[in-house]
């Protein structure tokens, strides 16, 4: 398949398959509600990572678009 006509959700879960284990836990804490994303210390402490790992993980995860709709609420 040529790549630029690939159907955009595989291309996602292409991407999320891709994902560091940061960006998974960062991904699953806004996803399951523990933590609000714009809450990078409460992020941090759920996801027992560092403020800065949780920062680059929301920016990963928002360059790849695959942050959950609650995001954006």
């Amino acid at each position: 398949m040529i790549p630029s006509r690939q159907d955009p959700m595989r291309t996602k879960l292409n991407h999320f398959k891709k994902l560091s284990i940061a960006e998974k836990r960062v991904f699953d804490a806004i996803a399951n509600g523990d933590a609000p994303s714009q809450d990078v210390g409460k992020l941090a402490d759920v996801c027992h990572l560092s403020d800065l790992q949780v920062n680059i993980a929301l920016k990963l995860l928002t360059y790849k678009d695959l942050l959950p709709h609650k995001m954006t609420d």
